[in-house]
Protein backbone atom coordinates (compact mmCIF):
# COMPACT_ATOMS: atom_id res chain seq x y z
CA UNK A 1 0.00 0.00 0.00
CA UNK A 2 1.13 3.45 -1.12
CA UNK A 3 0.80 6.28 1.80
CA UNK A 4 -2.02 8.92 0.50
CA UNK A 5 -1.12 12.43 -0.56
CA UNK A 6 -3.92 15.08 0.49
CA UNK A 7 -3.73 18.75 -1.36
CA UNK A 8 -5.83 21.71 0.08
CA UNK A 9 -5.78 25.14 -0.42
CA UNK A 10 -1.68 24.83 -1.63
CA UNK A 11 -0.26 22.55 0.94
CA UNK A 12 0.18 18.43 0.83
CA UNK A 13 -0.78 16.23 3.78
CA UNK A 14 0.03 12.61 4.53
CA UNK A 15 -1.48 9.75 5.68
CA UNK A 16 1.00 6.86 5.78
CA UNK A 17 -0.28 3.66 4.78
CA UNK A 18 -0.07 2.18 8.23
CA UNK A 19 -3.16 4.39 8.89
CA UNK A 20 -5.41 3.93 6.29
CA UNK A 21 -7.25 1.33 7.92
CA UNK A 22 -8.20 3.56 10.86
CA UNK A 23 -8.96 6.78 8.74
CA UNK A 24 -10.78 4.00 6.31
CA UNK A 25 -13.34 3.47 9.76
CA UNK A 26 -13.59 7.15 10.48
CA UNK A 27 -15.15 7.42 6.37
CA UNK A 28 -17.15 4.41 6.57
CA UNK A 29 -18.53 5.98 9.44
CA UNK A 30 -19.80 9.03 6.45
CA UNK A 31 -20.03 6.31 4.11
CA UNK A 32 -19.30 2.92 3.16
CA UNK A 33 -16.94 1.81 1.02
CA UNK A 34 -18.77 -0.13 -1.28
CA UNK A 35 -21.22 2.76 -1.63
CA UNK A 36 -18.22 5.13 -2.96
CA UNK A 37 -17.33 2.43 -5.36
CA UNK A 38 -20.65 2.58 -6.84
CA UNK A 39 -20.93 6.20 -7.56
CA UNK A 40 -20.32 6.80 -10.68
CA UNK A 41 -21.11 9.96 -12.05
CA UNK A 42 -23.58 10.41 -9.15
CA UNK A 43 -21.43 11.38 -6.94
CA UNK A 44 -22.91 13.51 -3.42
CA UNK A 45 -20.47 16.08 -2.91
CA UNK A 46 -21.13 16.81 0.46
CA UNK A 47 -20.58 13.41 1.43
CA UNK A 48 -17.43 13.77 -0.31
CA UNK A 49 -16.49 16.89 1.37
CA UNK A 50 -17.13 15.19 4.84
CA UNK A 51 -15.36 12.31 4.38
CA UNK A 52 -12.48 14.39 2.82
CA UNK A 53 -12.41 16.74 5.70
CA UNK A 54 -11.87 13.58 8.26
CA UNK A 55 -8.85 12.57 5.92
CA UNK A 56 -7.44 16.41 6.01
CA UNK A 57 -8.11 16.24 10.09
CA UNK A 58 -6.74 13.51 10.21
CA UNK A 59 -3.18 14.25 8.45
CA UNK A 60 -3.23 17.42 10.59
CA UNK A 61 -5.23 20.19 8.84
CA UNK A 62 -7.62 22.30 10.41
CA UNK A 63 -10.05 22.53 7.39
CA UNK A 64 -13.92 22.35 8.47
CA UNK A 65 -16.37 20.43 6.02
CA UNK A 66 -17.67 23.94 5.00
CA UNK A 67 -14.56 24.92 4.02
CA UNK A 68 -13.62 21.64 1.81
CA UNK A 69 -17.04 21.58 0.63
CA UNK A 70 -16.20 25.48 -0.98
CA UNK A 71 -12.99 24.63 -2.37
CA UNK A 72 -14.18 21.78 -4.03
CA UNK A 73 -17.14 23.67 -5.74
CA UNK A 74 -14.32 26.27 -6.50
CA UNK A 75 -12.28 23.70 -7.90
CA UNK A 76 -15.37 22.19 -9.99
CA UNK A 77 -15.97 25.64 -11.80
CA UNK A 78 -12.66 26.37 -12.13
CA UNK A 79 -11.92 22.57 -14.21
CA UNK A 80 -15.03 23.54 -15.56
CA UNK A 81 -14.34 26.60 -17.08
CA UNK A 82 -10.89 25.53 -17.92
CA UNK A 83 -12.80 22.54 -20.22
CA UNK A 84 -14.69 25.72 -21.85
CA UNK A 85 -17.85 24.46 -19.70
CA UNK A 86 -17.30 20.99 -20.33
CA UNK A 87 -17.80 18.71 -17.17
CA UNK A 88 -14.54 18.72 -15.14
CA UNK A 89 -12.39 15.23 -14.49
CA UNK A 90 -13.45 14.51 -11.65
CA UNK A 91 -9.92 13.06 -10.61
CA UNK A 92 -8.67 16.74 -10.77
CA UNK A 93 -10.39 17.65 -7.96
CA UNK A 94 -7.96 17.10 -5.06
CA UNK A 95 -11.36 15.84 -2.70
CA UNK A 96 -12.89 13.08 -5.07
CA UNK A 97 -8.85 12.23 -5.82
CA UNK A 98 -8.31 11.95 -2.09
CA UNK A 99 -11.47 9.92 -1.26
CA UNK A 100 -10.32 7.59 -4.38
CA UNK A 101 -6.96 7.10 -3.25
CA UNK A 102 -8.23 5.71 -0.10
CA UNK A 103 -10.59 3.41 -1.89
CA UNK A 104 -7.87 2.14 -3.74
CA UNK A 105 -5.74 1.78 -0.75
CA UNK A 106 -7.78 -0.09 1.25
CA UNK A 107 -9.19 -2.13 -1.53
CA UNK A 108 -5.85 -3.24 -2.64
CA UNK A 109 -5.40 -6.91 -3.40
CA UNK A 110 -8.82 -7.26 -3.34
CA UNK A 111 -10.55 -8.64 -6.40
CA UNK A 112 -12.37 -6.62 -9.21
CA UNK A 113 -15.89 -7.91 -9.62
CA UNK A 114 -15.02 -8.40 -13.37
CA UNK A 115 -11.86 -10.74 -12.83
CA UNK A 116 -14.64 -12.66 -9.69
CA UNK A 117 -16.87 -12.95 -12.46
CA UNK A 118 -14.23 -14.62 -14.93
CA UNK A 119 -12.91 -17.24 -12.38
CA UNK A 120 -14.15 -20.62 -13.47
CA UNK A 121 -16.37 -22.40 -11.04
CA UNK A 122 -14.51 -25.50 -9.42
CA UNK A 123 -16.66 -28.46 -9.80
CA UNK A 124 -19.12 -29.59 -7.35
CA UNK A 125 -17.32 -32.47 -5.01
CA UNK A 126 -19.94 -35.51 -5.33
Amino acid sequence: MKAIRLKFRGEEFLIPATQAFEIGAQVEDIVTLGEIASWGAKVPFFKVARCFGAMLRFAGCKATDAEVFQDMMDSIAKFGRANKGGAADVMDVPALAAVSALTSCLMGGAPLTEEAEETPEKPSAS
